[in-house]
């Protein structure tokens, strides 16, 4: 299955700082909001698993990264 997600300029920054804090991983916003919508879809239950893909690289949005981190 697929699904979508929606999230605020705040959850994204929050999602950007959390991938840096728990996995060293520097994301852009677009995969932020990915990785927002499968920690979404893992709380459901029997989402057995969730592949999240990056969609871009940061640099391309590096002023609204460098401003999180």
């Amino acid at each position: 299955a697929m699904t979508a997600s929606v999230h605020t300029d705040a959850e994204v920054r929050g999602a950007i700082d959390d991938l840096y804090r728990r996995f060293g991983y520097v994301a852009d916003p677009h995969t932020a909001v990915a990785y927002l919508g499968a920690v979404h879809c893992l709380a459901q239950p029997g989402t057995p698993q969730v592949l999240l893909l990056a969609t871009a690289h940061p640099a391309k949005f590096g002023d609204a990264v460098a401003q999180v981190l």
